[in-house]
């Protein structure tokens, strides 16, 4: 209705007499357009040249226009103040800031709809290639902080080798930020640019392609991760780059694995190999440390030793960030998982320099210490790691390591015997996994055993078991992606469910689960699980007043829970002595 009013001033068809309106001409005889863009494009066919020009230029730029842009794209001094005070007086815009520096706004974003329509798209791009050249001089020493606003005017103004310069740079800063939708989509839109330039861009292609698989796997997107290193393998294969092309397959390989597609994974980590005998050594080394890694975690134990035995030795000699610091995750969790606290600490420290903080990297590595440090008893130390990886988890966003940063944290203060405080943490970590409904249930489960310990602990045996039996169903009856590290959690599972029937007087229950236990533990060299299954064994041949065999495995026991030094282990098997 204001437009309209605005026109029907401007044409004359109205006038003011004594503080009102009235027409000056017959009704029939007065012409509105049909819409309101219409009503804004007769205002502005009204104005002066300059008036309309200037409004023109303005509105390419945006909704917005800081006068320092506008003045250096024209190239008017004193005239383009009056032309905008002009501009004011008619509402067409306002002013909106003078601090830090003076700017102007459309009074409604049709406005500046209708005035960058009327213009030629010839000379919209010619206009929009001047902004990005003025946004670089005025702003040159912040330049930052225009990423975007200069990949937009580049894209608008088809200057493309422009364009793929500010959205990569757009990418990285919003991947920095953790703002991961947004990078993802400049990083989408520079490779969709980098495919209108000539074979130059193809190291480039290469580059994002990688860099949108990072994002996407930081966010749990695996499939769109193994997409984004599909790109980076065909980018590399048109650049005739075999080492590109090899390092495309590890990433995807590993995405692969990350996404649970195990065959898949296998075969295409051992197609890296294969490349990777041309003497590409990160390439060698991220495919053998990924395959150690998938044979570990699916329970192929004497098929990861080799795979893993080579990366060690490769580590030393390759200094990506991303592939080294996976190797720190799974080079510590090996020796961890085996009980060997000291080794995996020491594989940690060699590598520790090397990762900056934030971002997935320290993340993984924060939580991956916090283990052995936990395990070896040095509980303040593994409580600082964790509050980093939940603070960080929670940030980025990544449900994945913040459930694991919770379940982690409840598995501590189980170990510190302050099961109150420990259910919480744990009950958090359920909490999260059900939430995020994860692909496989270990973290799930993790939490529910966590959660059951402590149950068991303050004597509330039916909701203990509610939570193992939920486990055991998993355990008994495992569909294909279950079997992601069943083999160490079910371990958990018969040690703690053999604890509560042996709570409830049942001796041969529990002598059962004890032994699923140490069979488990025994395959995988498990020196923690075998103590808690030699332990609970011991205590049931107590009972049954077969205490020669009870001081046998007792002994056994104690002198394994010495070599490892876990304090739980420790004092609970002197305990029993």
């Amino acid at each position: 209705m204001e437009e309209v009013t605005y026109g029907l001033i401007e044409n004359g068809s109205i006038k003011r007499k004594d503080n009102r309106y009235i027409l000056s001409r017959k009704a029939s005889d007065i012409q509105v357009p049909e819409t309101i863009q219409g009503i804004i494009a007769a205002r502005m066919d009204r104005l002066e040249d300059n008036l309309k020009r200037t409004m023109q230029v303005a509105s390419v730029i945006g909704r917005d226009f800081a006068f320092r842009i506008l003045q250096l794209i024209t190239g008017m001094r004193e005239e383009l103040k009056s032309h905008l005070l002009n501009l004011q007086g008619l509402e067409l815009i306002y002013e909106k800031s003078l601090f830090p520096e003076l700017e102007y706004i459309f009074k409604h974003a049709l406005i500046q709809e209708v005035s960058y329509n009327s213009l030629l798209l010839k000379k919209r791009k010619e206009i929009h290639k001047k902004i990005g050249r003025a946004i670089e001089q005025i702003y040159s020493e912040r330049l930052e902080e225009f990423y975007e606003m200069l990949a937009y005017h580049c894209c608008e103004g088809e200057d493309w080798e422009k364009s793929l310069e500010y959205l990569a740079k757009a990418g990285d800063k919003f991947t920095a930020a953790y703002a991961n939708q947004e990078a993802l989509d400049y990083y989408a839109k520079a490779l969709n640019v980098s495919g209108k330039l000539d074979k130059a861009a193809l190291a480039k292609s290469v580059e994002l392609a990688k860099k949108r698989g990072m994002v996407n796997s930081l966010i749990g997107e695996f499939k769109g991760a193994i997409d984004d290193f599909n790109k980076m393998r065909t980018a590399a294969r048109s650049m005739k780059d075999r080492h590109l092309e090899g390092l495309a397959l590890a990433y995807r390989g590993w995405a692969e694995h990350q996404n649970h597609r195990v065959q898949a994974a296998e075969d295409t980590l051992k197609s890296a190999l294969n490349m990777a005998e041309e003497g590409f050594e990160d390439v060698r080394f991220f495919a053998n440390s990924t395959l150690g890694a998938l044979c570990l975690i699916y329970n192929r134990h004497s098929e990861a030793t080799p795979f893993l035995m080579e990366a060690e030795k490769l580590a030393p000699r390759v200094d990506e960030p991303f592939i080294s610091g996976w190797w720190n995750v799974f080079g510590s969790l090996w020796p961890y998982w085996e009980g060997r606290y000291d080794d995996a600490l020491r594989h940690y420290d060699k590598r520790r320099s090397g990762i900056k903080r934030g971002g997935m990297d320290f993340l993984m590595n924060c939580w991956v210490q916090s283990l052995p440090e936990g395990g070896r008893g040095k509980y303040e130390q593994a409580i600082a790691l964790l509050e980093d990886v939940i603070s960080i988890g929670k940030r980025m966003g990544d449900d994945w390591w913040l459930a694991r940063g919770l379940n982690t944290m409840g598995w501590l203060y189980g170990e510190l015997q302050d099961h109150r405080q420990a259910m919480e943490w744990n009950t958090q970590g359920l909490e999260v996994s059900l939430k995020a409904n994860f692909a496989i249930p270990e973290v799930e489960n993790n939490a529910r055993l966590n959660l059951a310990d402590n149950l068991l602990a303050l004597n509330r045996l039916e909701e203990a078991e509610d939570q193992f039996k939920k486990v055991e169903q998993v355990a008994r009856n495992p569909r294909p992606l279950d079997q992601f590290m069943l083999w160490r959690y079910s371990q958990h599972l018969f040690h703690s469910y053999g604890e509560l029937w042996f709570a409830r007087g049942d001796p041969d229950k529990a002598l059962s689960y004890a032994d699923e236990c140490l069979a488990l533990a025994q395959k995988s060299n498990s020196q923690k699980n075998i103590v808690k299954g030699c332990r609970l064994r011991a205590q049931v041949f107590l009972v049954q007043g077969k205490l020669t065999k009870a001081e046998q495995v007792i002994s056994m026991a104690l002198k394994l829970a010495q070599r490892i030094g876990n304090p739980p282990q420790l004092w609970k098997s002197y305990a029993l002595l």
